[in-house]
């Protein structure tokens, strides 16, 4: 079930994108070509910044698996 957060964002083909509140957040992306692709969400997901963390770093973030 996908329950829709503001804010939200409208990228250029009109789809829209839930941002969660959480100031932390981290992509879990398998087959990153072909979903991305899938879903339109490619060059919105190649715009965010990149960050290296460590495993207990992760307890801090909001995980979005697609």
């Amino acid at each position: 079930m996908l329950t829709l957060r503001t804010p939200l964002f409208e990228d250029e083909n009109g789809v829209i994108i839930s941002i969660p509140d959480e100031s932390k957040c981290g992509l879990s992306i398998y087959n990153y070509d072909r979903s991305l692709n899938l879903y339109g969400l490619k060059d919105f997901v190649d715009k965010l910044p990149t960050a290296n963390i460590n495993k207990e770093d992760l307890l801090g973030y909001e995980i979005i698996s697609l």
